[in-house]
């Protein structure tokens, strides 16, 4: 009697199952370096924490995850949306006073944390060397700086930074820039010191061409040129960016001399120049809004009167 069998297709047996699903860990480790290297900063120490295996290779020194914390600081879902500064006429888009504030968060080298304005000098978060890189930057979009031997990436850099000719370059860049948000674009003269310092825009015009542009076009050219930087610097230095409490543990704050009110535990630095109309609007901000009698926005007119004095 015999069994009835039923046979599997002999073509199951010609050739190997193979899975469609394969492990980068089976990968040769040079090839896992190169994939490695194409990961951005958040990527590379996600990766890291996977296994045992890649937590060797990756290695992650403090600098990686200073990257990871920076990447973080410029998505939304951490650091809250972008602030703009227009450095021309210091106008901030949102205002202080913009409840969405709240959410934002500024990342500190020193302590590895995300934290609020408050706790950075104004300096820390405005100036363009620690602003949140602007949506559009070549910031957002750099990979990671890791490589298998960390000798080869950090003295390579190094170099780079040392060069003459980067320290030319970055010398012409600031000026550009500081030329792009300070000059006058109502002013006739000047032609020479743009073209010098390299803006864009006003190559190869006379005196005459310069003269007889509007100052709503001249205007356009100059923003055009701070844009162009601000997408390239904004944001470059942000490493170096760390919280009043770390510069303070540091050494790193000069306070004001004793007469200020400053002492030796509770030190007071100068932040940003801000102008008060009044002592009322210094020392109560916002106070003046709820009074029944606004006061005038304008300066009223003080008038002096002289008296002749009697023998």
């Amino acid at each position: 009697m015999v069994a009835n069998v039923e046979h599997e297709p002999a073509a199951l047996y010609r050739y190997p199952v193979i899975s469609n699903e394969m492990s980068i860990a089976l990968l040769p480790t040079e090839v896992q370096c190169s994939i490695l290297r194409l990961l951005d900063p958040i990527g590379l120490i996600s990766i890291s924490q996977t296994n045992r295996h890649f937590r060797q290779l990756v290695n992650p020194k403090k600098r990686h995850f200073i990257e990871r914390l920076l990447a973080l600081e410029s998505t939304v879902e951490y650091g809250g949306i972008t602030p703009i500064f227009r450095s021309r006429d210091n106008t901030l888009e949102p205002d202080f006073a913009d409840e969405r504030w709240n959410d934002m968060r500024w990342a500190c080298t020193g302590c590895m944390r995300l934290l609020h304005r408050q706790y950075f000098d104004t300096h820390a978060i405005l100036r363009l060397k620690y602003r949140k890189p602007i949506p559009g930057s070549v910031i957002l979009e750099a990979l990671t700086t890791w490589e298998p031997d960390p000798r080869i990436s950090f003295s390579a850099v190094q170099q780079k930074l040392k060069s003459p000719s980067a320290i030319a370059e970055e010398k012409s860049i600031r000026q550009r820039y500081l030329i792009s948000v300070t000059f006058n674009p109502n002013s006739t003269d000047g032609l020479a010191t743009l073209q010098a310092s390299g803006v864009v825009g006003f190559e190869g015009l006379t005196t005459i061409q310069f003269a007889d542009m509007s100052p709503s076009t001249k205007q356009q050219i100059l923003d055009d040129n701070a844009l162009a930087i601000e997408l390239k610097r904004c944001g470059y230095r942000r490493h170096l960016r760390k919280c009043l409490g770390c510069r303070y543990q540091a050494g790193q704050l000069t306070s004001l001399p004793k007469w200020y009110g400053r002492t030796s535990q509770v030190p007071i630095v100068v932040s940003r120049k801000v102008a008060f109309a009044s002592r009322l609007k210094r020392y109560f901000k916002g106070f003046a809004n709820y009074l029944r009698n606004k006061k005038p926005s304008f300066n009223a007119l003080v008038y002096r009167h002289w008296r002749k004095l009697r023998r």
